[in-house]
């Protein structure tokens, strides 16, 4: 490297005659390789590799404000002469102005203070730029290692050193496998990330730089978060870890996201650090059965939680002042059926800020996605049919063609399963041929609906038929619905919601309407909503919806009587 860029670094330093001495200089003297620049030298420097083709050298523009730049522009100096490597030093908040952000305008980066930037100029501009925080990261910089591909700096061993596009949506691209901590620093653009499979460790801080981020999504590959990784992002939203393999979320994860409104956890969750997910806006909180530990305050001051929904064994839990809930809100709910949970005066003891109750249903893992999606399912449904999956509220049989209308056979199906949760009664039970029971349609043979059909849930199409494979409208899925709340004594819960097209609605139906708008779960979800312009009717009614809202039905009733 030295026989190939001395030459033109030698020139350079000609051209730009003697350095003053006499301006501010930066935070380590010049030595016989290393030259610290003021401004206007460093912008007449790139000026001038510019206008030689052959020319190439490398700057390091920083702040001696800096942590990271204290340590490693020392060490960077000492490398320079001891390897006899020519580099230059710019200490950016030299700039004469007001503020050091004009680097971003002169030297062609994005960043203005900060870690040390390693900046590579050839004859016809820049070639690359990254963040350099160890001596691997500057040997790489010296060899010139980085590549650019596209808006990413990638070293050989596809580790991300530095996003240099300009924010919005950021897909990481395939094949990177680590990512620098000081990859994204700065990085006020960027909206949301999508991390690629391949990425199994993801360190600390390394998006604490992300001013505006608002979501992000984990792979299946990353295993282990650092400290701290998302905590006091005063922006993010939503964070989806459910496809990871992380078994540990360690201390201060995601503390003080004030903005965090949802949180996706990974299946295989086995402990919650202290103070993981402490103080933010989540609303509600699914707690995978996998989870046996929560460590000190680990989901505590979480003012506006509605809903804790815990889907295995009681976990172990600190109490007392380093209380793993302390002075969250809302309702804390747990399978009734699971001895660990002990009783609600106990738990109410130990953790007092919440209301603690149980739901009745069997203790079944939450499903991956994958386990349940065919490809049709909807991202805004995946979260309630797993959910739906875990109660046993669906069968096998349930989860294909998701946005496909759900026929009148499948939907008595999940009626009865509904009612059998909550009665405790079998569909046998509640029809059986052996004590009299005489089957009310000629067109099909489905217990489930002749069950439905006894209890006057449902009703055929006329002439003793039911139509079995036919579609069901909204309205008609609304009435169905809303004779099931009746059925399990959840009539005239909730107060209704004003639809703009709620003159389309049939009069036969309004009431109906009108209840199942107004019956909601603990989280405020009514078990019929809007479609978005309205209650829509006359629009049919798919598989997704429909086990969405059966899911509802159940936690609104099961909570109500419990």
């Amino acid at each position: 490297m030295k026989k190939r860029i001395l030459p033109a670094l030698l020139a350079l330093i000609l051209a730009l005659g003697v350095l003053s001495p006499a301006l501010a200089k930066g935070m380590v003297p010049d030595g016989a390789y290393w030259k610290e620049l003021t401004w206007d030298e460093g912008a007449a420097f790139v000026e001038q590799l510019k206008t030689d083709s052959n020319a190439s050298a490398i700057l390091f523009l920083y702040s001696h404000n800096c942590t990271y730049s204290q340590t490693w522009i020392p060490q960077f100096r000492e490398y320079a002469e001891a390897h006899q490597i020519p580099l230059f030093g710019l200490d950016d908040t030299l700039y004469p102005g007001e503020t050091s952000e004009h680097s971003s305008i002169e030297f062609g980066t994005t960043i203005s203070g900060g870690s040390p930037v390693a900046l590579l100029y050839h004859g016809d501009g820049r070639e690359a730029v990254g963040s350099v925080r160890s001596m691997e990261a500057f040997e790489a910089v010296l060899n010139r290692t980085a590549q650019t591909s596209g808006d990413f700096v990638l070293n050989q061993e596809n580790r991300l050193l530095r996003y240099l596009g300009g924010g919005g949506d950021v897909v990481i691209p395939d094949g990177v496998l680590s990512i620098d901590p000081a990859a994204f620093e700065g990085c006020d653009t960027v909206r949301s990330l999508v991390v690629p499979e391949g990425v199994t460790e993801l360190e600390a801080r390394v998006f604490q730089g992300c001013g505006n981020l608002e979501e992000i999504t984990l792979p299946s590959t990353v295993t282990k978060l650092g400290p701290g990784l998302f905590s006091a992002n005063q922006t993010l939203r939503r964070v989806n870890m459910g496809a990871s393999g992380i078994t540990e979320l360690p201390p201060r994860c995601l503390s003080n996201n004030y903005a965090l409104k949802e949180l996706i956890l990974p299946h295989g969750l086995v402990s919650i650090g202290d103070w993981a997910i402490n103080n933010t806006a989540l609303p509600e909180l699914v707690i995978p059965a996998s989870v046996t530990t929560l460590g000190k305050n680990a989901l505590g001051q979480n003012y506006k939680l509605q809903t804790l929904r815990f889907l295995g064994h009681k976990p172990q839990m600190a109490t007392g002042e380093d209380d793993s809930l302390a002075r969250s809100r809302g309702a804390a709910i747990y399978p009734a059926d699971d001895p660990t949970w002990g009783s609600v005066e106990t738990l109410l003891a130990e953790h007092p800020s919440l209301n603690w109750g149980g739901l009745p249903g069997q203790i079944t893992p939450l499903p991956a996605r994958s386990e349940l999606d065919d490809g049709t399912l909807a991202d805004w449904a995946a979260d309630e049919v797993a959910l739906a999956a875990s109660y046993e509220l669906t069968a096998p049989a349930d989860r294909q063609s998701y946005g496909q209308p759900i026929t009148r056979v499948n939907f008595s199906q999940l009626m009865m399963r509904v009612v059998e949760k909550v009665t405790k009664q079998t569909v046998r039970e509640l029809w059986n041929s052996d004590k009299g029971d005489v089957p009310p349609f000629s067109d099909v043979s489905n217990i489930y609906t002749f069950a439905a059909a006894k209890l006057g849930l449902v009703s055929g199409r006329g002439d003793g038929c039911f139509d079995p494979e036919g579609a069901i409208t909204r309205q008609e899925a609304a009435v169905m619905l809303a004779r099931t709340a009746q059925y399990l004594g959840a009539a005239g819960a909730g107060a209704q919601q004003d639809f703009a097209d709620r003159g389309d609605v049939a009069p036969w139906a309004l009431e109906s309407v009108d209840l199942v708008s107004g019956l909601t779960t603990p989280e405020g979800r009514a078990v019929m909503g809007s479609t978005g312009s309205g209650f829509s009717p006359l629009a049919t009614y798919s598989n997704q919806e429909a086990q969405c809202s059966f899911l509802r039905l159940y936690q609104a009733v099961t909570v109500l009587d419990s």
